[in-house]
């Protein structure tokens, strides 16, 4: 059984890898951005990217050569989904969160936002590893600081590494009280937060200059989560002590959210990072419960394919 769940991560993380990198469904806008920094970008020079991304993109580039743009988004990719694919091998079903997780993640970060997806992929292993043995709180710091130099966003996912067991507690209080705490926060100090990343003050003069995207707070994406985790809250003695952390990330992702409905760019970056939790926590649930909440999950992974690649596509037919 362990053979064919590993036999099923590898053929899924080169599957999905390759897919990626020959970018099946189109080229998004993203697409030009990151070649024309792959093209530029050398040891020494600096962009608005992240010191990590960039650092990793000149080593790349350095070995394979400044024409290997293709083959740089398979290896993008499969950085991104390693970690992920195996955080998932260990649930109950597996196979339909890997599909799930191609429907509803992977169009949007390892085939558009590919900087967002290896922080998340770093920061998610990170959690993983830090709910599932006695690391050191030092040694916890040093995945965040790795994971944050991909994307600065996916700061908000440090607590539940720093400190996870504050977050394996069934307190409904403790519960919501811990993620609007969280969003309080961050919104507090986002002043601070302009001067020392620079890239949120680009963020912030697009919503001034009326360039924000579309906020709706009864999305169907919405609502099903909103409904996931009142299934959860309602049934928290039958989330694990070592799913717990997961499930808070979930209603951190909702509470920040609704917390940054002013902000939009904010307030779907920070959800987008939290769905990949969901994988992991619901697939823990007992089977009467389990069963309808993959339902939901298969559902929106469904809708939100289709959405992005039919509907309203975000991706264009050719370069």
């Amino acid at each position: 059984m362990v053979k064919v769940r590993s036999l099923a991560v590898i053929f899924g993380v080169l599957f999905v890898s390759i897919i990626s990198m020959l970018r099946v469904f189109g080229y998004d806008r993203d697409y030009f951005s990151y070649l024309r920094f792959y093209e530029k970008t050398y040891f020494g020079e600096s962009s608005r990217f992240e010191p990590g991304f960039q650092f990793i993109t000149n080593v790349f580039k350095a070995f394979m050569g400044p024409d290997s743009f293709t083959f740089y988004l398979f290896f993008i990719a499969f950085v991104s989904l390693v970690p992920k694919f195996l955080i998932l091998k260990n649930s109950r079903n597996y196979i339909l969160m890997m599909a799930i997780y191609v429907m509803l993640i992977m169009p949007l970060h390892e085939m558009t936002q590919i900087r967002i997806s290896v922080a998340c992929g770093v920061m998610f292993w990170a959690l993983h590893i830090s709910i599932d043995s006695n690391r050191s709180l030092l040694n916890r710091l040093m995945w965040v600081l790795l994971g944050v130099s991909f994307h600065y966003s996916s700061i908000i996912l440090a607590p539940f590494i720093l400190l996870p067991n504050w977050f394996n507690k069934r307190s409904l209080v403790w519960i919501i009280a811990v993620p609007l705490l969280l969003a309080l926060a961050i919104s507090s100090s986002m002043t601070m937060l302009v001067k020392l990343i620079p890239i949120i003050g680009f963020y912030l003069e697009q919503v001034t200059l009326g360039e924000e995207l579309v906020i709706n707070p009864y999305s169907s994406r919405n609502l099903i989560f909103l409904t996931l985790v009142a299934i959860g809250l309602f049934n928290l003695e039958h989330i694990s002590d070592r799913m717990l952390p997961w499930f808070y990330v979930s209603v951190a992702g909702l509470a920040l959210w609704y917390s940054f409905m002013w902000l939009p760019v904010f307030a779907h970056r920070f959800l987008e990072i939290t769905v990949f939790s969901y994988l992991v926590w619901v697939p823990s649930l007992p089977f009467r419960i389990r069963i309808p909440c993959l339902v939901l999950l298969l559902i929106l992974g469904v809708y939100f394919i289709s959405r992005m690649v039919f509907l309203n596509p975000m991706f264009a037919a050719s370069m």
